[in-house]
């Protein structure tokens, strides 16, 4: 770093109500603003590390932050941060019952501002928005529409719904033609989960487990000729945070 040149991240995404930290560094003083007096503080302050950390942040924090430096005899420099803040992501859990999702509210406008929802899926629009939780509702976004006739053009923001739910569990490599000698066959279990998979487990339901297979999470291999007695029903069980699933395959030796 030259001795005049300040280094802060060009953009800050940041969570309502969680604290942010606002890097900062040069290689002599810094001059911040007291705006933020009472909610900042200095995180280690000296005369090369100017970050702070602005405590509870609301939407009223949303702009563009600038470090000042003041260095003699090189002059003055600065560079600017612009702070994005969203209202984070709230679990809801697959298969639960109607719960508010999101809230959005917009804070001491002159007349009220107008607030919306825009969204694809199927709930209810107001100030909050309220849906029955289920998996495929998982990853999509709704967007908080503010309008205010002080506002040159509508204010946006996206929030993108987590719901959390069990594994789906699929099992593939038997194509019902497996056959007494074949080599090089195995099963492959998969699973769609939120919060991801954690745990795969592999039995066989109808009769104690055959020799000479291989079993590295997911994937069920034989590593001889397969054998009529291989003949059975196999099951792949799948855990996650929420709980297990499991798929099973009923193998046919020709």
């Amino acid at each position: 770093v030259s001795s005049n040149e300040v280094l802060v991240p060009e953009r800050v995404s940041a969570v309502l109500g969680k604290n942010i930290t606002l890097g900062c560094r040069v290689e002599f003083g810094i001059s911040i603003s007291p705006d933020y007096a009472r909610r900042l503080s200095f995180l280690n302050p000296s005369v090369h590390d100017a970050t702070v950390v602005l405590e509870g942040v609301g939407f009223q924090d949303i702009g563009s932050y600038t470090c000042k430096v003041a260095t003699f005899p090189l002059g003055n420099t600065q560079a600017s941060t612009t702070v994005y803040v969203s209202a984070g992501s709230t679990a809801l859990v697959d298969g639960g019952n109607e719960s508010v999702a999101a809230t959005c509210i917009a804070e001491r406008g002159r007349p009220a501002a107008e607030v919306s929802w825009e969204t694809e899926l199927f709930g209810r629009s107001e100030v909050r928005y309220v849906l029955e939780p289920r998996r495929h509702s998982q990853g999509h976004t709704l967007t908080c529409v503010v309008r205010h006739p002080a506002l040159q053009t509508e204010f946006r923001i996206p929030y993108v719904l987590n719901v959390q739910f069990a594994p789906e569990v699929t099992v593939v490599g038997y194509d019902q033609n497996w056959f007494v000698g074949q080599d090089n066959v195995k099963l492959d279990c998969g699973a769609k989960a939120n919060p991801p998979a954690h745990h795969f487990s592999w039995t066989r339901l109808d009769g104690p487990m055959p020799d000479g297979v291989d079993i590295v999470n997911n994937t069920f291999s034989f590593t001889r000729p397969l054998e009529r007695n291989d003949s059975g029903l196999y099951r792949c069980e799948v855990s996650n945070d929420i709980g297990p699933r499991s798929q099973d395959v009923h193998v046919w030796i020709q």
